[in-house]
């Protein structure tokens, strides 16, 4: 009896123990996938590939643009990102057309090589907006944080119709059901940022989607107040 129940005890810590190192195995692969994919959107952002940073798109989640259009910040959604461009006199490549706004989508001037950093971990990065900017500088995830940039946009999109434009109930109303398909994506996202270029921050979110990472969201706006 005393056998049986050493076996059984025997048993069950062998199992635990390879429940717990597979875990920590697929948990590390996780983490490599996610350092590996931010290297690869940040190069091909570098290189203007567009076709490359479309393959990080799971055209059912779609991809998020913020940008400023007016005293609000606003947002886009696509299925891809824009293929047509446009080589501006300063060298910025601008999408020549997003149907009912105005922006300006652009990948910086690369006269020189740029060297990328690799990602490393940091949950304490911040944006001032009152003269201080950023408070490092380099290339950083935030894996503690839930990302709230674009909720945060959609929110104040919200209570801005509701406050200033109540009639608008249609927009408003679109307004709420994106908000909670934004949260849901938020909530297996990671907030990226490359704040070492000269011309432009590179701010994205990745978002973990049928064992894979997917890039969901560009920052353009940059609104520091969401940081």
């Amino acid at each position: 009896m005393k056998f049986k129940s050493l076996l059984l005890l025997t048993i069950s810590f062998l199992a635990l123990t390879l429940s717990t190192t597979a875990q920590q195995t697929s948990k590390a692969k996780k983490e490599k996938e996610f350092l590996k994919t931010c290297d690869a959107i940040a190069h091909a952002y570098l290189k203007r590939d567009i076709k490359k940073m479309n393959s990080f798109i799971d055209p059912k989640i779609g991809i998020y643009l913020s940008y400023r259009p007016s005293l609000l910040y606003s947002y886009l959604h696509f299925d891809k990102l824009p293929t047509v461009y446009t080589i501006n006199e300063s060298g910025k490549m601008i999408a020549d057309s997003y149907p009912g706004d105005n922006l300006e989508f652009y990948f910086p001037n690369l006269d020189s090589a740029q060297i990328i950093k690799p990602v490393r971990l940091y949950s304490k990065l911040k944006n001032d907006c009152y003269g201080h900017g950023w408070n490092k500088f380099g290339s950083f995830a935030d894996s503690v944080h839930i990302p709230s940039n674009l909720s945060t946009i959609i929110n104040t999109l919200i209570e801005e119709y509701e406050n200033y434009l109540p009639d608008k109930k249609e927009e408003i109303e679109e307004f709420k059901n994106e908000l909670v398909k934004v949260k849901a994506i938020e909530k297996n996202s990671r907030w990226v940022v490359y704040n070492q270029f000269k011309n432009k921050d590179l701010i994205f979110y990745l978002t973990w989607i049928k064992n894979k990472w997917h890039l969901t969201f560009f920052d353009f706006a940059e609104p520091c107040e969401v940081y």
